[in-house]
Parts: structure tokens; C-alpha cells; sequence
């Protein structure tokens, strides 16, 4: 075959080098902040939908828990610390932790804890999730860059 003939592969619009790009210190925790908000809210949502499947959630009750988003049922239908586990809401929560670490320069162990932690406190609390809270959850894994 003729190579004229054969297609051209269009370049891509992206740099496709393996290594991520050098970033001040404040834009990586930046970004692991913003990652663990997507983690948290998706961990929530996970333990809202099996929330709805446990006896926190009776029968009378689960038309109005349909009504109420996933991630914020748990301010409706408090659950003791104790459940969390013996029920799952949190399991396999964090799966992605290991690669938002390994991208923001954290110890995964560290981010995982401390989002099981922030969670299972949630829950038990009833409270609502709100991203000015994810800097405190987080603070024992950030290091904070040394100002000279």
C-alpha cells in the first residue's frame, strides 16, 4: 500500500509526557483538597444509598428518603458510630486515595484515615458535608511549605 494512502493521525491537543508537572505547594494542596471533596461527597453519597437498605431507614420512612439526596441523608437519619462499619457505608469509600495521594505528594495511609475519620464523624453527627471543612479534615497530611 501506498503511504499516501494511509491516514494521518491527528496530533493531539495535550502534552502527553508520564510525569506530572512541577506546581508550587499551594496549588498541589489546593488540588488535593478539591480531589478529597469529590472523595468525600462520593464516600457520602455510597453510605446514603446503603443508608436507605439498613434499619436506620424504615419502610414508613423511605418514600420521604427518596426524596433526599444521597449524600446528605445521613443529616435526616443519623446513624451511631458503631453501624457504620457493621453496615459498610463507608467500605471501599476511599479507592482512589492511594492515586489522589500519589498525585498531591500526601501519604495515602494518612489521606485515608483522615477521610474515614471526617466521614464516620459526619454520619454520626448528622451533619452535612461543606468544603470550608476539608483543610481541617486533612491537616495532620498536609505539610505546609517552610516560609523563609
Amino acid at each position: 500500500p501506498d503511504p499516501a494512502d494511509q491516514p494521518t493521525r491527528p496530533e493531539l491537543p495535550v502534552d502527553v509526557t508520564t510525569s506530572p508537572p512541577a506546581q508550587p505547594a499551594e496549588l498541589n494542596t489546593a488540588g488535593l483538597y478539591a480531589a478529597a471533596d469529590g472523595l468525600i461527597w462520593m464516600a457520602l453519597h455510597r453510605a446514603g444509598e446503603k443508608l436507605r437498605r439498613t434499619p436506620a431507614c424504615p419502610r414508613a420512612r423511605r418514600a420521604e428518603a427518596n426524596q433526599i439526596s444521597a449524600s446528605a441523608l445521613h443529616t435526616v437519619l443519623p446513624v451511631d458510630e458503631a453501624y457504620v462499619d457493621q453496615w459498610g457505608l463507608l467500605a471501599d469509600a476511599f479507592d482512589r486515595a492511594d492515586e489522589i495521594a500519589a498525585r498531591y505528594g500526601t501519604d495515602p495511609q494518612c489521606l485515608r484515615d483522615s477521610l474515614s475519620v471526617y466521614c464516620r464523624e459526619l454520619l454520626a453527627a448528622g451533619v452535612e458535608h461543606e468544603f470550608r471543612h476539608v483543610p481541617g479534615a486533612l491537616s495532620v497530611c498536609v505539610k505546609e511549605p517552610a516560609h523563609a
